[in-house]
């Protein structure tokens, strides 16, 4: 049985800031609005793909005492197209500087908010 997209629902494109730090279920979200052709990523690079590993298990070794953290599980958004094992490149790249840290700045932000003026 499919689901019918709602009649009233938001047609327009989508602006999402990525960066390294979008890890796990953020690759979910992102390669689900991307596999739809209407977001625009914005920032850097992602650390996020449309898989994941999860399920984890704990193990200490008795001998060395070194902890392993070990997945068990694989999950995967059901898009296709999407090359496997690389991050999100932005449709948009910014940089944010030094200067811009120390300055308060957001420059991922405000190009995004500059963006969605001009769809307006």
């Amino acid at each position: 049985m499919a689901i019918l997209p709602a009649e009233r629902r938001f047609a327009g494109r989508i602006f999402v800031l990525i960066g390294g730090r979008n890890t796990s279920t953020a690759g979910h979200v992102i390669s689900l609005l991307k596999q739809q052709g209407r977001v625009v990523l914005i920032g850097q690079d992602s650390g996020a793909t449309f898989t994941c590993n999860d399920n984890s298990r704990d193990l200490t070794l008795p001998t060395t005492g070194i902890r392993v953290h070990i997945a068990r599980t694989t999950y995967r958004a059901a898009v296709t197209g999407l090359p496997a094992g690389v991050g999100f490149q932005p449709d948009r790249e910014v940089r944010r500087t030094v200067e811009d840290m120390f300055a308060g700045r957001d420059p991922e932000l405000e190009l995004a908010r500059r963006l969605i003026r001009e769809e307006i």
